[in-house]
């Protein structure tokens, strides 16, 4: 059997097929080597992974996951992986080349990912071509959830937004001025406070101010992340993530502002991978 993982920072998707079915699937914590620990990963396998798929039968790992992209973060996860199943073949890259087999499978295109943070990549149908760099939460991640929460936060803060949105906010979330700052430069992990807050954003989509907030956050994602490519007019654009899903509509009308040619839109890329795979 094959073990399929499509990790972010927020959630990991595991996927158990047999013979290019998938049996079995488990939904867990994401784990990102450059935020956690390894010990965060070993207690999501054994806590929350293992009673689901078990170990026995696995003789094929494939863990496409945010940060795998060193050396050293590459060999953090394998060893987690391997001290569960030592009889597998354990290959572990980075979630853009996972998001670039399950969205184009075998046919060139240039693969997104929009969900808590966003990449992209230019594919050619067996490897990645190119990827316009990605500098984490703190200085991109355009159409991102974390992009779109801190930028409506930054709104709030400065008084931008309108009055009753702050008001609305502060009532059902109970963060006020003060508890935001805390939250930002006292708790950790801030990206989650931001990635959470792009929910309100969504539920609130129909305000004028929150729609120009998600389409300057697509603007900007195309603009450094997609017209850099070569043939960017030419080949597809495949985009994955709750966000893509969450803001379909404003996604492929901000796209055709540019003359890009959108393809597929799915919430994850695992089913896609399942088939690669094989």
């Amino acid at each position: 059997m094959k073990l399929i993982a499509d990790s972010g920072s927020t959630k990991t998707e595991w996927i158990l097929t047999d013979k290019g079915d998938a049996v079995q699937c488990a939904l867990t914590k994401g784990y990102n080597p450059y935020y956690f620990d390894k010990q965060v990963l070993h207690d999501i396998v054994a806590e929350d992974l293992l009673p689901i798929v078990g170990q026995a039968e696995v003789t094929e790992i494939y863990f496409y996951g945010s940060g795998c992209s060193t050396a050293v973060n590459i060999n953090i996860v394998k060893d987690v992986l391997r001290s569960f199943f030592p009889s597998a073949t354990i290959e572990v890259a980075h979630d853009l080349l996972g998001a670039a087999r399950g969205l184009c499978e075998h046919r060139a295109g240039i693969a997104c990912i929009m969900g808590t943070g966003s990449n992209s990549c230019l594919y050619d149908g067996k490897t990645i071509m190119e990827n316009i760099r990605s500098v984490g939460w703190m200085f991109g991640d355009k159409a991102g959830g974390v992009h779109i929460g801190k930028s409506f936060i930054a709104a709030f803060l400065n008084n931008s937004c309108p009055k009753e949105l702050q008001e609305l906010f502060t009532e059902t979330t109970g963060y006020d001025f003060d508890k935001i700052l805390s939250c930002i430069y006292r708790e950790p992990a801030p990206n989650r406070f931001f990635a959470d807050t792009s929910h309100f954003v969504g539920k609130h989509i129909t305000d004028a101010f929150m729609e120009n907030i998600v389409r300057t956050s697509f603007r900007e994602f195309f603009l450094e992340n997609v017209c850099r490519y070569d043939h960017h007019f030419e080949l597809p654009i495949h985009c994955t993530g709750s966000i893509a899903i969450v803001f379909e509509p404003l996604l492929r009308s901000e796209a055709e502002k540019f003359g890009l040619a959108v393809g597929s839109i799915v919430k994850s890329p695992a089913e896609g991978l399942v088939k690669f795979h094989g």
